[in-house]
């Protein structure tokens, strides 16, 4: 063989060769994908099956007792709206071996264990304030007449320092970007819309309480107090009882969303190539891959951000501030965090209208 067609060759081979190299390259990112994508369904399936499984064993509950003139612990069903995260607080029937406690933990049973020992409450929590990042869980007994912490009294689940929330609280998985929850209630007829309060209290009396003859659409509510006399969010077009009057309401139906983030540092290694304002509309990705198609929605910082369009590594028809976040500036480089999305709807067997 000649020195030309030596050269020719070998400028053939390495041609070869770098595509070769190419298509592995781009089969191995494409598997380390996917299998991201799967260890995140994974997670988010187990997630949303100890949620849904905690909520269609909700106790209805209407017994209550005062003393020095308020209402004490009773069971209900209850959820915030405070901060970027929703909290849920209800009580469940099940027994022990079924509710997955931390068999290293000790839980205490109640004195009338004859009565209660089925009973439990139940928390969840996104994030809380001095513990590390994830979705929260936690158990204890559920006894009627106690009076001092209570899962289903805010002051518990916030002091996370307590030894209360050490022997209850597990952490349920750390990759859980968001939580949300949205109640369907005897007036809401769309899962899209949020309902506007004082409008559809104005429609709600001009038709006589009946639901199919509102001329609007009523979206979920956001938030759920059973008693309506804890949380001043919730307002169910009824009367908002007094203390020592309790009459309970349960919803529907309970749509549950959770955003689980891969725990791939190659496909969740996001950040912004350009800094943004808090008015930004446009964002500029280092890197999109693993990133949602649109419409989804981005965590950067503390603020949750969705779009609209994606091109390339562009973000387009940015909205600011959603999930209940606040819009502000970022600086360049600065992580951006997203995951897949689930959501199921839960039919509450406890549901229960209110009276009056």
């Amino acid at each position: 063989m000649t020195l030309v067609e030596l050269l020719v060759a070998f400028g053939v081979f390495l041609i070869l060769v770098s595509l070769l190299v190419s298509l592995s390259m781009t089969g191995l990112e494409t598997w380390q994908e996917g299998e991201s994508r799967k260890d995140a369904f994974d997670r988010g399936r187990l997630v949303l099956d100890q949620i849904t499984d905690d909520l269609r064993n909700i106790f209805n509950d209407t017994q209550w007792y005062v003393l020095d003139g308020q209402r004490r612990v009773h069971a209900g069903v209850y959820c915030d709206t405070k901060g970027a995260g929703q909290r849920l607080r209800f009580v469940r029937v099940g027994h022990e071996d079924l509710m997955r406690t931390d068999p290293d933990k000790k839980l205490v049973r109640p004195p009338n264990e004859g009565v209660y020992t089925d009973l439990w409450e139940v928390a969840y929590l996104l994030n809380p304030e001095g513990k590390p990042t994830g979705l929260y869980r936690g158990v204890r007994y559920f006894d009627r007449n106690a009076i001092d912490a209570t899962l289903l009294e805010s002051k518990t689940i916030e002091d996370t320092k307590s030894a209360a929330w050490g022997r209850n609280f597990n952490l349920l998985d750390s990759g859980v970007l968001w939580v949300g929850y949205r109640f369907w209630t005897k007036y809401t007829n769309t899962w899209d819309t949020q309902y506007p309060v004082k409008e559809v209290t104005r429609l709600i009396k001009q038709v006589d309480t009946k639901k199919d003859n509102l001329p609007v659409k009523v979206g979920p509510h956001l938030a759920w107090d059973s008693s309506r006399g804890r949380i001043q969010d919730f307002k169910l077009f009824y009367k908002q009882l007094e203390d020592d009057d309790p009459d309970f309401a349960y919803p529907e139906i309970i749509q549950v969303t959770a955003v689980v983030e891969s725990q791939s540092a190659d496909v969740s290694g996001a950040k912004l190539a350009s800094p943004v304002d808090e008015s930004g509309a446009t964002i500029l990705l280092s890197s999109s891959r693993g990133v949602p198609e649109a419409p989804d929605f981005i965590l950067v910082g503390n603020e949750w951000i969705g779009y609209g369009g994606k091109e390339g590594q562009k973000l387009t028809g940015c909205r600011r501030g959603m999930r209940r976040t606040k819009p502000a500036p970022h600086e360049l480089n600065t992580t951006v965090r997203f995951g897949e999305t689930f959501v199921t709807d839960v039919a509450i067997p406890a549901y229960r209208e209110p009276q009056r």
